[in-house]
């Protein structure tokens, strides 16, 4: 009995948790789903349960069992021809070189089909895919760009075949073809650096000199670049430099750097002297000789006096003789070259020499090299060494040489420095110290690392806000992390000293101080935490001085502590003295004698003048410098008296001059229409300090009685005119109202759905009674036009009085809508309307009145803004009756 295949789908589980014995009919594919290409009686089952394994984190997650009941079914009896899961008969894949990639043909059919890969332009065995998963898959490891082609699938089983084609693109990021090479010129020579990349798609080439472009460099015309080629004439010694060439495509760039050197050198002959040739007479001899230089020498012979020197020992020893040692546990023994004219034989080399210093060991240690350097492996960290290098050749070795001193390789110093100690001068401190032990290497110096720490008051609240939060965690208690406090500060010594002053630290702090060695290959641990105190010294000056006048003779002065108290304060001293131009008035001084103090009021001051006020700061060192302002009292003021007037189409704009020194004063704006009655109308409360205020919703081109008024008494009066709006202004501010348009567009859109609604219940209406018809075929030139205007909509109702229960339900569903949605949009839910459909609620309640500026008299014509007007509820004209 056949079945009709299912696809479970769940995540792709590792393969060493799948038990499920997969084969050709049952196989996963590359999304993690189960696929069964023809189901059979047993693959009923209610425990499939894929796994998600999480490799790194040796997690695995099963995930809910999945049941599967296979049913027989006689459509499918006979089998069927094979068809594809995934419905593509052409796919395009993309791949970047050296990725792997996989293709996928999963059939399904009676019998199971079977599936082969071919490469259509080519050879499949000659690329890197390998057929696997039960010829289902064809798997690219490491992909070429040979790989890059098409590629089929054909599935087949008895009654036919399909077939689905892959193409693959392989990309490649730049790679090179041909690299330039570091090489050495002589001047006026012509230099070829040839810079060849490839890639997919093929990568563009730039050149850098020093690290810039060379369109950033001053444009020479001795360069050209072309295709990649970097062509320089008649160069000289100000070429010599680095040449950088970098190739870039969509996949990435590479770099390469070349060094090019054009130098001068004097010329020298690199073949040995004294070479001894065996000629037979009467055959050509080649005497080579080898030179060098630059500019190139040209070589010039002279005849032989047909005698040569005989060869010897090396006459002479290399110089320069040192170590280079950069590793500990390693001695690198390096020498300046011999060279080749003194050589005076074959087979020359230099042999090496050395022994520790300590004079444990009186036999060298020897070995042979063509060149520089010698290395010598497992010496220890930074020991002392002899060593001495001499000149050997086929006929032995060259004069005694002389040793020289040398060391292994460094590593950074042990052990910190000890000893440490301090002496507080004032915001200067001497350290002390021990010289470092167990370097390691060659001492450079020393390095002091300070920082000042927070107040003790202020670090007790953070370690106790630290300590509560570790344990609402549930974690460890810890120390104040660095970060808690100031950041270090660092002083470099020389080796050769043990002591350092230390200056510009903050008086009245604590500093925690600790120090360090350190060598070419880094610093020692730190020495233990070190802690020091600096003395009490005189306040700063408070950080800030404010004034506040509660009358126009006397001030408030209020500061704030100093930024830097530098000891514990003992209070203030207040000055103030009223500014003059014989600038001999007395100084008043008030001591405040409680440092929480940080006010003070100064009466029977002058309201006419100006005053010098300063704050000091105390402490038992004595005082810091002062704050320093100026500032005078205020003056009572009132409301203004010269007011300018500029009208609008339906505002008044009036503006004034508040005075300088003036306290703020509060007034109302009167205003009265000249023509159509009615009785004096009041703004909202006006600052004096505001400069200008606008009376708005005013009628346009009439006439208003303006005047300022403040208890009883009138400050100012005047006239305005609105102006009056051109016909095209009223056509164009009607046509720009949001609202109206909002207005226009609803009852459009409400229409248009009655009308819908309306067609919707004619075409629902043809369907009435029979007796009805015939009724109204005979009596309808008695019955009123009423009646024939309505009456099919009237049978409406009585044959579907079955479904008015549904409908009802629906609209009442649909009114309650259109309520929810009416409150997202308001303040509040408590969302009404008037009769005519407008808001009413949102818009009807007044703002609250600021303390001080409350009125009894009408609104401001600033907040006389009339409520945008709102469509009719949709709920409500549905429920309407037809």
């Amino acid at each position: 009995m056949l079945y009709f295949p299912p696809t479970l789908n769940c995540p792709r589980p590792g393969s060493d948790l799948m038990h499920i014995t997969r084969s050709d009919r049952v196989t996963m594919g590359l999304d993690g789903k189960l696929y069964f290409a023809n189901l059979v009686k047993s693959d009923s089952r209610e425990d499939y349960i894929c796994h998600a394994q999480y490799r790194e984190a040796r997690t695995i997650l099963p995930a809910t069992a999945v049941s599967l009941s296979v049913k027989p079914s006689n459509s499918v009896a006979h089998g069927g021809k094979p068809e594809f899961f995934h419905h593509r008969n052409h796919s395009q894949i993309s791949a970047l070189k050296g990725n792997n990639i996989t293709l996928e043909c999963l059939p399904r059919g009676l019998p199971t089909p079977q599936v082969e890969w071919k490469k259509k332009d080519g050879v499949l065995a000659d690329t890197t895919g390998q057929v696997i998963n039960f010829d289902r898959w064809l798997h690219f490891d490491n992909i070429t760009l040979d790989d890059d082609g098409e590629y089929e699938c054909k599935a087949s089983n008895t009654h036919g075949s399909i077939t689905r084609s892959f193409t693959v693109t392989v990309e490649a990021a730049p790679y090179w073809m041909k690299e330039p090479q570091n090489l050495m010129y002589t001047p006026g020579e012509t230099v070829r650096l040839d810079c060849q990349a490839d890639g997919i798609p093929r990568p563009s080439i730039t050149w850098r000199i020093n690290g810039q472009l060379l369109t950033e460099v001053d444009e020479e015309p001795r360069r050209t670049v072309t295709a990649g080629t970097l062509i320089m004439k008649d160069v000289n010694i100000g070429d010599t430099a680095v040449y950088q060439c970098e190739a870039k495509n969509d996949h990435g760039s590479i770099l390469l750097n070349t060094y090019l050197y054009v130098v001068e050198l004097p010329p020298q002959i690199l073949s040995p002297d004294g070479f001894i040739y065996n000629a037979t007479k009467g055959r050509d001899v080649a005497l080579h000789c080898e030179s060098f230089g630059s500019p190139r020498p040209r070589i010039t012979c002279n005849s032989s006096d047909h005698h040569s020197t005989p060869p010897a020992v090396p006459s002479i020893n290399p110089t320069g003789v040192r170590s280079n040692s950069s590793e500990p546990g390693t001695l690198i023994i390096t020498w300046d070259e011999i060279d080749k004219r003194f050589h005076n034989g074959q087979n020359f080399q230099y042999e090496v020499l050395w022994r520790e210093a300590d004079g444990s060991n009186v036999n060298w240690n020897s070995g042979r090299v063509r060149s520089p350097p010698f290395i010598v492996n497992n010496t220890g960290t930074y020991t002392p060494f002899e060593i001495k290098v001499r000149s050997v050749n086929a006929l032995g070795g060259g004069p005694e040489p002389k040793s020289r001193n040398g060391h292994s390789g460094e590593d950074k110093p042990e052990e910190a420095p000890t000893g440490v100690s301090t002496t507080v001068l004032n915001s200067t401190i001497r350290v002390s110290w021990n010289k470092a032990q167990r370097v390691r290497g060659w001492l450079l110096g020393y390095r002091i690392y300070y920082k000042r720490l927070a107040p003790k008051a202020e670090r007790s609240r953070r370690s106790l806000r630290q300590s509560q939060h570790e344990e609402d965690r549930g974690e460890r208690s810890k120390q104040l992390s660095e970060t808690d406090e100031h950041s270090w500060q660092v002083e470099e010594v020389d080796h050769s000293k043990t002591s350092a002053e230390v200056t510009g630290l903050r008086l009245f702090s604590e500093y925690e101080l600790t120090i360090t060695a350190f060598n070419s290959k880094g610093e020692s641990p730190r020495s233990p935490p070190h802690h020091f105190h600096t003395p009490e010294g005189v306040p700063g000056p408070p950080a800030t001085l404010e004034f506040e006048s509660p009358t126009e003779k006397s001030l408030i002065l209020s500061w704030s502590h100093p930024a830097e108290t530098n000891g514990i304060l003992l209070g203030y001293i207040v000055q103030y003295q009223r500014e003059v131009e014989s600038k001999d008035s007395p100084v008043e001084i008030l001591n405040v004698n409680d440092p929480t103090v940080k006010h003070i009021t100064l009466d029977n001051l002058d309201p006419d003048s100006h005053y010098i006020f300063k704050v000091t700061a105390c402490t038992k060192i004595g005082q810091g410098p002062p704050i320093t302002r100026r500032g005078a009292t205020l003056l009572d003021g009132e409301p203004p008296r010269n007011i300018t007037v500029t009208s609008g189409n339906a505002s008044v704009h009036l503006s004034w001059v508040p005075g300088e020194r003036n306290r703020n004063h509060g007034f109302h704006i009167q205003y009265l229409k000249k023509s159509g009655g009615g009785g004096w109308e009041k703004s909202e409360q006006v600052n004096t300090t505001q400069g200008f205020y606008m009376l708005t919703g005013l009628q346009p081109g009439a006439q208003y009685h303006l005047r300022v008024m403040h208890g009883n008494s009138t400050y100012w009066q005047g006239e305005a005119k609105t102006v009056e709006p051109l016909p095209s202004e009223i056509t164009g501010r009607f046509a720009t109202q949001g609202w109206l348009i909002g207005l226009i567009s609803a009852i459009v859109l409400l229409v248009l759905i009655l009308l819908i609604l309306c067609l919707i219940k004619r075409s629902k209406g043809g369907k009435y009674a029979v007796k009805d018809k015939e009724s109204k075929e005979v009596d309808s030139e008695a019955r009123p036009m009423k009646d024939e205007a309505f009456g099919e909509y009237r049978s409406l109702e009585s044959d579907g009085d079955e479904k008015r229960s549904d409908s009802q339900q629906s609209l009442e569903e649909s009114k309650m809508g259109s309520v929810d949605s009416l409150a997202e949009y308001g303040d509040s839910v408590d969302i009404q309307f008037n009769e005519d459909g407008s808001f009413i609620g949102q818009y009807s309640g007044r703002a609250s009145v600021p303390h001080g500026n409350e009125s009894s008299g009408p609104a401001s014509p600033v907040n006389a803004v009339p409520p945008p007007p709102v469509a009719p509820s949709m709920s409500s004209i549905l429920n309407r009756p037809s």
